[in-house]
């Protein structure tokens, strides 16, 4: 065991897994011991926290491992850690360790590929929720508990949260810690609005207080909101209702006018469509409750075939992107 903690161990990921493994270094950049704020994994931390999270118990099965060179195969130097070994050892690789007349290094190797390439075969957001398995099961420990949290992340800005849950988002196939914005008041917490924060920008948290939602919300900036379970019911539909990548932003009423082909699109576009009836004395006018970021992932797309009316902030938002669009393509007319 030594031999292999001490030197390491060569293994081997096929160009599929190579590539997933760099652009999930990438997507999944949240590494509080980074040095000088670049929270980035190296491929080394990355893979070993990688196996970690995915060993479930399993012995190792030296004939269901399928030993084949993979043309044009990426090699990658890896040194594993004490946890490592541990589920090395777990695994049935360590007991039987003969090293003059059985050495296991390539056992090594072969089951550490052989987890990696079990991850690499899933989806996005599994892989995401198999990355951040301590931090996920840590929070869910905090959302039972009911601790307001303060968040620290890697944009640089803290967030004070009363979490309720961890979910993910379809639109974007990310996962996110949902809750509840309070203001400390003299008498206690004050309701603000819902949160989402994405798991990738959490680099830790500090607890600041154990709560009891009942007694110590107050609710005196939001008139449709009075109670704990009014808090409960109104996030749960906006999970329905608009998903939960917008949670951070205040619903608006939206009124946007189609064009023929506008409404078309319109119809058969479900990703991030909000929730919408077209107006009664015009099929081509459409009135939605959106946030601005729902409005600009969904509407920005269709071009001039969708003008939006109102709210003014959110037209004005428009006009400045669709200009900064055109400015970049640095268009100059002909003479005629």
């Amino acid at each position: 065991m030594s031999t292999v903690l001490e030197s390491g161990m060569y293994i081997s990921l096929n160009k599929e897994s190579d590539t997933i493994i760099k652009n999930d270094i990438e997507l999944f950049r949240t590494n509080a011991d980074a040095p000088d704020n670049k929270y980035k994994f190296t491929v080394n931390k990355f893979l070993n926290n990688v196996f970690v999270n995915m060993y479930d118990g399993r012995i190792f099965d030296r004939e269901a491992v399928v030993k084949t060179r993979n043309k044009g195969a990426k090699g990658v130097n890896i040194k594993p850690n004490k946890t490592i070994m541990e589920k090395m050892e777990a695994a049935g690789l360590v007991i039987n360790y003969d090293p003059v007349n059985d050495p296991v290094s390539a056992d090594f190797a072969a089951f550490y590929v052989q987890l990696i390439t079990e991850y690499c075969q899933k989806t996005r957001i599994e892989r995401e929720r198999i990355f951040y398995k301590q931090l996920i099961n840590d929070l869910n420990d905090e959302i039972e508990l009911k601790y307001l949290l303060k968040l620290k992340k890697n944009d640089g800005w803290d967030t004070y949260i009363f979490p309720y849950s961890i979910e993910k988002s379809d639109d974007v196939h990310k996962s996110y810690l949902t809750g509840f914005a309070l203001r400390l008041t003299d008498k206690g917490y004050v309701y603000k609005k819902t949160l989402c924060v994405p798991l990738s920008k959490i680099l830790g948290y500090q607890r600041i207080e154990k709560i009891r939602p009942e007694k110590q919300i107050f609710f005196e900036e939001t008139p449709e909101i009075q109670s704990y379970a009014d808090m409960k019911n109104y996030i749960e539909e906006r999970f329905h209702t608009d998903g939960v990548l917008y949670l951070s932003d205040i619903l608006r009423n939206v009124t946007v006018r189609l064009t023929d082909n506008g409404k078309e699109f319109f119809l058969s576009r479900t990703q991030h469509r909000p929730v919408y009836e077209f107006d009664k004395n015009d099929d081509h006018l459409v009135h939605c409750r959106a946030t601005q970021l729902q409005t600009f992932m969904y509407f920005f797309k269709f071009g001039g075939d969708a003008e939006v009316l109102e709210p003014e902030d959110y037209r004005k938002y428009f006009i400045r992107k669709y200009e900064n669009a055109l400015n970049n393509y640095h268009y100059t007319p002909k003479n005629i």
